[in-house]
């Protein structure tokens, strides 16, 4: 069966357009792009490319991938569209086809997974886009309770947002069932046991994660932990190195760099790069933060860091009860005088 759904970005301030058509046969689906200009700063540009329509995740890289590498060498020297750029397109398309046809459920599920991705690369709070990535997912489950996608994303937030273990682990239960060659169902799955400290299974689902998708940062992220917890510093590193060069240099990716070096032991290069996140701007988790203070001993940054996560209601705190990144800090009582504030942990008697 085919379906036919043709979309059209919102205007960006580049003053240009981007449409869209998405042709779906069986498990292939064909992207039409076409760029059209508003002014004669960019000539216009057209491209048509196939891919495997087995994750929303590939369909959104893969339309960012192809509109920065084709407008990349047309812009100023030195100028490079960011990855937010592809996937804020993402987001324009996948909500235009949800519009056009409200019962389709693969569109909400795109949008879900474009705005968790969006808060996961550092692209905006984390707390801003969690309600959206919710109601999206939901909407598509209401039309198709099996979409392996929408089941990804519903477990990631239960697990991130809700800090529902049980809830998470069934959903992505059901999504690996339902899709079991899924990038993300496995990266989330290896991060569920990475949480549990069973790093044994953390390991194999993120080298599987990795084979199947090298060119997908959350599989190079997921894969770096791992290593980490095993005690594979080098492969961590350029596992990690690998996640940020895929986000062009994401305020997310980079403190779990900062993190690798230091469990490393290459404490100067982990500061040096702490350094360059806490000066470059734009939002960075300071839970994120506290994590690498708390790797390379400095404990009153640590706890003064994530004290700043609880204030901000930083999604990430949900963790904190059980990350192993955090344990340097678990003796101390001002530890859990943040997690009971933020409504982690309660107060024993």
């Amino acid at each position: 069966m085919r379906s036919t759904t043709s979309t059209r970005g919102r205007p960006p301030a580049s003053s240009a357009w981007l449409e869209g058509t998405l042709q779906r046969d069986g498990e292939r689906l064909r992207v039409s792009l076409r760029l059209l200009p508003c002014t004669d700063e960019l000539p216009p540009w057209a491209d048509r490319f196939d891919v495997p329509f087995t994750d929303l995740f590939a369909v959104e890289d893969a339309i960012a991938e192809r509109v920065v590498r084709a407008l990349g060498p047309r812009l100023e020297p030195g100028a490079r569209p960011a990855i937010g750029d592809g996937l804020g397109k993402a987001v324009a398309c996948f909500q235009e086809a949800a519009d056009l046809d409200p019962a389709y459920a693969e569109p909400h599920a795109g949008l879900a997974d474009a705005f968790l991705i969006l808060a996961f690369a550092g692209m905006a709070p984390p707390a801003e886009l969690w309600p959206e990535a919710r109601a999206a997912a939901e909407e598509a489950l209401r039309h198709d309770p099996d979409l392996a996608e929408a089941r990804i994303a519903l477990g990631f937030l239960r697990l991130l947002q809700d800090g529902d273990w049980d809830g998470a682990r069934r959903e992505m239960a059901r999504a690996r069932e339902a899709d079991p060659l899924s990038l993300v169902a496995s990266t989330v799955s290896a991060f569920v046991h990475s949480l549990a400290r069973e790093h044994g299974a953390e390991l194999a689902l993120a080298r599987r994660a990795a084979d199947l998708e090298p060119g997908r940062f959350v599989a190079h992220w997921c894969l770096g932990l791992a290593l980490v917890h095993a005690g594979l510093f080098e492969e961590a590193i350029a596992a990690h190195r690998r996640a940020v060069e895929l986000t062009e240099g994401s305020p997310v990716m980079k403190p779990v760099l900062a993190w690798t070096l230091a469990r490393a032991g290459r404490v100067a290069e982990s500061r040096g790069l702490l350094a360059e996140i806490e000066e470059g701007g734009g939002y960075a988790s300071p839970y994120q933060l506290a994590t690498v203070l708390a790797a390379l001993g400095d404990r009153e940054g640590a706890l003064e860091a994530l004290a700043r996560a609880a204030d901000t209601r930083d999604p990430w705190v949900s963790l904190l009860g059980v990350d192993p990144m955090l344990d340097p800090l678990r003796d101390d009582p001002r530890f859990a005088e943040v997690g009971i504030k933020s409504g982690v942990l309660r107060r024993t008697p």
